[in-house]
């Protein structure tokens, strides 16, 4: 009996930790499913959140791109607006409004003659007439418009110029030489 004690002990110690360890692998195997289905749930939670703010970023920037574009069309458009006045009133000056009005009493007086000639003839020279009209009015604004081009171009602050003359001064040299003399090439 003395003999087979100790490896009674042995085994009884031995089953203890190997049950032990089985446990211990169990509930490390536990573990680690618990915490892959964590990442798991996580990450689709994280994968939902991401998707809803990249839906709030896209709505957002579009309507920063839309606002951006409203301000862009409407700034054309007061463009638009003030060239569109600018032909008219260059259109419609002293000698414009005189076109106008010989125009319109050339019509007018030609109207008057209707019931003395044929219907189509009527139309056609009418329809000659207005075309008349309207390129000497665009013959008018063209010259007008160029002038006011010219005199646009022509007219600079003291302030510009001297602005225009330190540009010019920094830039010399820049792209060529400095000349020493003006008989240099």
């Amino acid at each position: 009996r003395n003999s087979v004690a100790p490896a009674i002990i042995i085994q009884r110690f031995w089953r203890g930790l190997h049950v032990g360890l089985r446990v211990v692998r169990k509930d490390e195997a536990a573990r680690r499913l618990q915490s892959s289905f964590r990442a798991w749930r996580s990450g689709r939670r994280d994968r939902t959140f991401l998707m809803a703010s990249l839906m709030v970023q896209r709505i957002w920037r579009g309507a920063i791109q839309r606002k951006w574009l409203r301000e862009c069309h409407k700034a054309a458009t007061d463009i638009q607006r003030c060239a569109r006045g600018l032909l008219v009133r260059a259109v419609l000056d002293k000698n414009g409004r005189e076109l106008v009005r010989r125009h319109r009493a050339e019509q007018a007086a030609f109207m008057r003659q209707k019931n003395t000639m044929a219907e189509s003839t009527h139309v056609a020279k009418l329809a000659l007439m207005a075309a008349k009209a309207r390129l000497e009015l665009h013959r008018h604004r063209e010259r007008r418009v160029e002038i006011l081009a010219i005199g646009s171009f022509a007219v600079k602050s003291r302030h510009a110029r001297a602005l225009d003359k330190q540009r010019r001064l920094r830039a010399r040299g820049s792209l060529q030489p400095v000349r020493l003399t003006v008989f240099e090439p």
